[in-house]
């Protein structure tokens, strides 16, 4: 008798101090302020733009290996993007190696724009560097 009711009394301070845990979690929630839930969805957004763009540099990379005629020569060295822009359209940079027509190996830099909206990656302009 005295296991059953030492059972259910453990079993009631579990469920208890669950709920004051549980309780706890949720006041510290409903106490931010408008400020900080309006940051917190900034941040998540600016998140949000940055693995979009992180995207948009792999698939200009891709697009450059396309246009190569050796693309298992391509080596990324650099890859970047204007962070000034902060609209649709984002301005992309990457720098590579790669083997030219001769086998011989050169640097060149290709810039790209990415438009969020429609999630489009195009290639502006190649230069050796």
């Amino acid at each position: 008798m005295k296991t059953k009711i030492f059972k259910v009394f453990t079993i009631a301070t579990i469920l208890a101090m669950v709920l004051v845990i549980r309780c706890s979690f949720k006041n510290s929630e409903e106490t931010k302020t408008p400020e900080q839930i309006q940051k917190e969805k900034q941040d998540s957004l600016a998140s949000d733009r940055e693995k979009k763009i992180d995207l948009a540099l792999t698939e200009l990379k891709e697009l450059v290996k396309k246009q190569m005629k050796d693309p298992s020569s391509f080596e990324l060295l650099d890859r970047t993007y204007d962070k000034k822009d902060t609209g649709n359209l984002v301005k992309l940079v990457i720098r590579y190696t790669g083997k030219n027509s001769f086998g011989a190996k050169v640097t060149s830099v290709t810039f790209g724009t990415y438009d969020i909206k429609t999630s489009v990656v195009a290639i502006t302009e190649t230069r050796q560097d």
